[in-house]
């Protein structure tokens, strides 16, 4: 019995191993390879780009000629006021006057602090006085000098001390000017840092004058800006919390270059008469543009291509790819100018640079 049950199973192993056996020899060796559709035969935009070829979408630019730009776009800047004075005093003494509220616009030469100086006014008239003597005693003097009633000693003793005590009026008014403060421009002041009333040194801090109807716009730029004419060029900005593009005029160049990162420092002014702007704030995505600069031929920077051989870009001619050298010249931060190689109306490849070949069929999908 043991050995029927045996042999049974060891028919049903070998019936197994030869179905398996069969359908690996058939499958491997007797049946056809399997047909690849169309689409995976079909040229996805590689090789020529046959008849059958599928043209590969890319976007593309078409070269024109365009006013080039400093790379600046990124750079920070500063806005400066104009001009900027710490308002102080000269001499020591009780503030008798604050002529100003903090904040206010003051003209050019208006009186903002008075100090006491009633001592030094009661000198004044006292050496005015001297000085009226003295004057009527010089004048006698020369009366009996030109008739050789006086000594030549005599006379010059008088005229000398005619002399002094005019030299002390002088002295006195310039020590009573010191005790007054006055707006050295027209501009705004700030908080100010005394009271009426209160004794202050020599020294002192009053207050600050800014003239914010002009503002400086100080930023760098590349060093390879260097031989532009950079001087009346327009400088635009933009500003933190404002849409809004600001221009300025590029007055100053720096005649040093920042030695840590070679650049150049330029400064501009801003009609700010209107106030919208403060000093302190900071200049965003400045960019330059010389006003008097030849336009040039400029293509998005992605279009670029390089490698051991040098630059190229990648045309668009007859529906293919055409590769072609060039030479460029300055960058932006988003072009680079072409000296050589693209002309005028040129459609130029900036996208699906790694799947493009020489001769492939292109489809222009965005300009």
């Amino acid at each position: 019995m043991k050995k029927r049950i045996l042999s049974v199973t060891t028919y049903c192993l070998v019936f197994a191993a030869l179905i398996v056996g069969g359908y690996y020899i058939y499958t491997r060796f007797v049946s056809p390879p399997p047909k690849m559709n169309d689409r995976a035969v079909a040229n996805p935009g590689g090789g020529r780009g046959g008849a059958g070829g599928r043209a590969l979408p890319v976007s593309v630019y078409i070269a024109r000629q365009s006013s080039i730009y400093d790379d600046g776009r990124l750079t920070l800047g500063s806005l400066l006021a104009n001009e900027v004075v710490e308002l102080a005093c000269q001499t020591s003494g009780k503030v008798v006057l604050i002529n100003f509220e903090e904040g206010q616009w003051v003209d050019k030469g208006v009186l903002l602090v008075k100090i006491d100086d009633l001592d030094l006014q009661a000198q004044l008239t006292r050496a005015e006085h001297q000085f009226s003597l003295a004057s009527e005693k010089l004048e006698r003097q020369r009366i009996l000098f030109d008739k050789d009633a006086v000594s030549r000693e005599a006379f010059d003793q008088a005229q000398t001390d005619n002399n002094l005590i005019l030299a002390d009026i002088e002295l006195l008014k310039v020590r009573i000017d010191r005790t007054e403060i006055r707006a050295p421009f027209r501009g705004v002041i700030g908080f100010r840092t005394i009271s009426l009333g209160s004794y202050v040194q020599a020294g002192t801090r009053v207050a600050t004058l800014s003239d914010i109807a002009t503002l400086k716009l100080e930023f760098s730029i590349s060093e390879r800006n260097v031989f532009r004419e950079l001087v009346g060029a327009t400088a635009r900005f933009n500003v933190s919390g404002s849409e809004k593009e600001y221009s300025s005029k590029v007055y100053a160049v720096d005649p040093n270059l920042e030695t840590k990162t070679r650049s150049l420092i330029l400064r501009a002014l801003f009609d700010n008469r209107d106030g919208v702007l403060r000093p302190g704030m900071a200049a965003t995505r400045i960019a330059i543009e010389a006003e008097r600069a030849s336009t040039v031929l400029l293509v998005p920077s992605e279009a670029l291509v390089s490698d051991v051989g040098g630059r190229s870009v990648w045309k668009v001619r007859n529906g293919r790819a055409v590769q072609t050298a060039v030479l460029t010249g300055n960058r932006t931060s988003a072009d680079v100018e072409i000296l050589e190689g693209v002309s005028p109306g040129d459609t130029i490849i900036t996208s699906g640079l790694l799947q493009v070949r020489e001769g492939i069929m292109i489809e222009a999908v965005t300009f």
